[in-house]
């Protein structure tokens, strides 16, 4: 509580200097890492120069790279750890203060996002396996329970290419503010709208039909009720609907059910970033993106049967934007997914972080141990086997180390509250960086223990 009072506290000079200060401590990192990855190309153009003129790697060489990919790392993890600190400040003193000017704030967090499962249950989106997010809003708008925050939805997409090796990578379905508003009216049943994207508007058929031909082109239109449908779909409300649509500038899908509306917009942008720049004009562009929010709430807001008459809703601690138990997630309140505030390397995966620890003692070990070479045979007396030198070597399997096991260091499995079987399927997009890993500490220990023994 006092650390809050102090950052209300802060003046406006007081803030600008602080944010100047982290800001600079970003900009600074970020020049270093950049100038370290230079540094690194120029160690691999060496190490290839050395390599063809049959030059022994001088030691002071094979160290001065290894120190140069440590500190690239480190410098890499700090840059990032900066950026979460400016969001973090832009929050608490910033973006917090505007959004109580226009909403009744219960609760806001720049690092949590509306539950996966609220998301997938709304229907609105395709297929996708990874959710993730920002700026959760809790509170009320003009007497409404309203929830909303930034969403991000990715599909992965594995591929081979002619020689049969995978590739997996994720594609991004959906990217924009996802809305909640409670109103009066409990719906029978769902109602979807589903804008057309240009290309697919001639595959995406509607269950129902309204009089408004330019709307049907418009929206795809999913309901198993059409008495619901045509008590909603007002003509005025359709209208209502097209300029909320106009001013969302993406493509707009809205979710109507039990006590709830739903807005998901994908625009392919995020609210509330902390930019750099003075104070006002950041403050400028988190105002704007709170009207962006608002306009289409009010639009939306002027459907009478569902938003006339006096709100009677309970209060917000017992309101769980509950919708119909058809949907598979009844009483589903959004979790959080909370990212706790750590250091450099406690947001990395453990495992990972040990298997990491492995690869670079033993490359070290490889080093110390073998400095003219290493056979890349089972066979260490075969004089045919292919042979290089060690440096060479390390810098091509720290390569594949690190594509394979980027996807091991990055899983976080605690505090997830997605269950067992959420964990597995987390869990089975990272098994081939997993696996990959440890094979290739596997193979590159019996390369340096055959040498060593040879």
């Amino acid at each position: 509580m006092k650390d809050n009072d102090q950052k209300k506290a802060l003046g406006e000079s007081e803030i600008q200097a602080r944010l100047d200060a982290l800001n600079g401590s970003v900009g600074n990192r970020l020049v270093i890492t950049i100038v370290l990855i230079v540094i690194l190309v120029g160690f691999g153009v060496s190490a290839a120069i050395i390599h063809n003129n049959g030059d022994e790697f001088p030691i002071a060489w094979v160290v001065s790279f290894l120190v140069t990919f440590a500190v690239t790392i480190v410098f890499f993890l700090l840059t990032s750890r900066a950026n979460k600190k400016v969001k973090a400040f832009v929050s608490e003193n910033i973006t917090r203060g505007l959004l109580g000017e226009v909403f009744e704030v219960a609760e806001y967090k720049h690092d949590a996002h509306i539950g996966a499962d609220l998301i997938r249950g709304s229907g609105l989106t395709g297929e996708w396996d990874k959710c993730s997010g920002s700026d959760l809003v809790r509170g009320k708008y003009k007497g409404r329970h309203i929830m909303f925050s930034n969403i991000k939805l990715e599909r992965e997409e594995t591929s081979k290419n002619s020689d049969g090796d995978t590739t997996t990578n994720y594609v991004t379905v959906f990217k924009g503010p996802w809305i909640f508003i409670e109103h009066n009216r409990r719906l029978d049943a769902m109602l979807r709208l589903r804008e057309k994207p240009p290309v697919f508007s001639a595959v995406m058929k509607s269950d129902i039909e309204t009089e408004n031909t330019a709307f049907n082109g418009r929206f795809q239109i999913l309901t198993t009720d059409g008495h619901t449908a045509f008590l909603v779909l007002t003509p005025h409300f359709m209208e209502f609907i097209t300029s909320a649509d106009e001013k969302a500038r993406g493509l707009t899908n809205m979710c109507f059910d039990g006590k709830q509306t739903c807005i998901a917009i994908h625009n392919n942008s995020d609210a509330f970033k902390a930019s750099t720049g003075e104070l006002d004009t950041l403050r400028a562009k988190q105002r704007n993106d709170i009207r962006y929010i608002t306009d289409i709430l009010d639009e939306i807001m002027q459907n009478d049967y569902l938003f006339g008459g006096e709100n009677t809703s309970a209060e917000l601690s017992d309101f769980a934007f509950v919708t119909s138990a058809s949907n598979g997630y009844s009483q589903i309140e959004g979790e959080l997914n909370d990212e706790k505030k750590a250091g450099i390397f406690r947001g990395l995966n453990p495992f990972g972080l040990f298997l990491l620890a492995v690869y670079i003692i033993s490359s070290v070990y490889a080093l110390a141990m073998l400095p003219y070479g290493i056979v890349l045979s089972t066979d260490v007396y075969d004089p045919s086997a292919l042979s290089v030198s060690t440096p060479v070597y390390i810098i091509v399997m720290t390569i594949f180390f690190l594509v394979f096991s980027a996807p091991l260091l990055l899983l976080r499995l605690r505090g997830l509250k997605t269950g067992f079987l959420g964990k597995f399927l987390i869990l089975r997009t990272a098994t081939p960086g997993i696996v990959g890993t440890i094979i290739l500490l596997l193979i590159h220990w019996t390369f340096i223990v055959l040498n060593i023994n040879g």
